[in-house]
């Protein structure tokens, strides 16, 4: 796979000495693994370094086609779809484990180490972080977060068979609820 700059105006972004933004990969799983957000992240800030000294006066506007990428959201979001109804002691979610210097950590076989985590809070309209364990670290479960939220949830159950809602489905089950942003 290779992902890389173009522009309509300059050609191949690459300046005269051979730098340039483009990232080649072999994907799979035993290969260089798959091209992730962090990956375009990390590609579109050396583009944009690129750029801003090669063309320092004009505007550049980067339009972007990876579908796979667009639902990108933290490690530790929060999670809809597996989130368990009621309390939890075991619910985390599993995360690349990191080394001290922010590098993902990677098992002798080449696969990627995990770690578990809970998940970051939530947070209410008012813009109040919401917590989602309770202090002794028990996952408080989908119901006491939409109560907390004021959704009276008595008649939901928590998610419509393999999450396939019935259009135009706003508040069915508790997973679609939370999907939504309730």
């Amino acid at each position: 796979m290779i992902a890389d700059y173009c522009s309509q105006d300059f050609g191949l972004l690459c300046s005269a000495d051979g730098r340039s933004a483009c990232r080649c990969i072999s994907p799979g799983k035993n290969q260089d693994g798959y091209f992730t957000a962090d990956d375009i992240q990390e590609q579109a800030m050396a583009a944009i370094d690129l750029i801003q000294e090669l063309w320092p006066d004009y505007k550049h506007i980067f339009v972007y086609d990876n579908a796979t990428n667009h639902c990108k959201c933290e490690d530790t979001a929060l999670l809809a779809r597996k989130m368990p109804l009621n309390p939890s002691w075991n619910f985390l979610v599993e995360v690349p484990e990191l080394d001290s210097n922010g590098k993902k950590v990677y098992k002798p076989n080449g696969s990627l180490s995990k770690v578990k985590r809970q998940m970051t809070p939530g947070t209410f309209a008012d813009g109040t972080p919401q917590e989602l364990y309770y202090p002794s670290g028990q996952f408080k479960g989908m119901r006491q977060i939409l109560t907390e939220r004021g959704i009276d949830i008595s008649d939901k159950k928590a998610e419509c068979k393999g999450f396939r809602c019935t259009p135009p489905a706003i508040n069915c089950c508790c997973h679609r609820i939370i999907f939504l942003g309730g």
